[in-house]
């Protein structure tokens, strides 16, 4: 699926986040995914996302998940790097 639709409808849908979540089993992976998807989107897309992004993303993410606790920059992207997921 291209980025924009996939991303787009996992904002749009009403548990959109939520499913994300359950599907990527933890914050860091889910957050990772979005962000991701969120940087091929861009005119100049990277496909890997900075830590920063990552945790914009956990933010955005648990907004819509109560309950969803956001770790620290540092805690997600060595968990991110840990599951074999790129990070700048």
């Amino acid at each position: 699926m291209i980025p924009l639709e996939w991303l787009n409808g996992v904002i749009q849908e009403r548990d959109g986040m939520r499913r994300l979540l359950n599907e990527e089993g933890c914050i860091s992976a889910a957050a990772h995914r979005l962000a991701t998807a969120k940087c091929l989107t861009w005119e100049r897309s990277t496909g890997v996302p900075t830590g920063r992004e990552v945790r914009a993303a956990a933010c955005m993410i648990a907004e819509r998940v109560p309950g969803t606790l956001v770790p620290e920059t540092a805690s997600m992207v060595a968990e991110c790097e840990a599951l074999g997921l790129s990070v700048m």
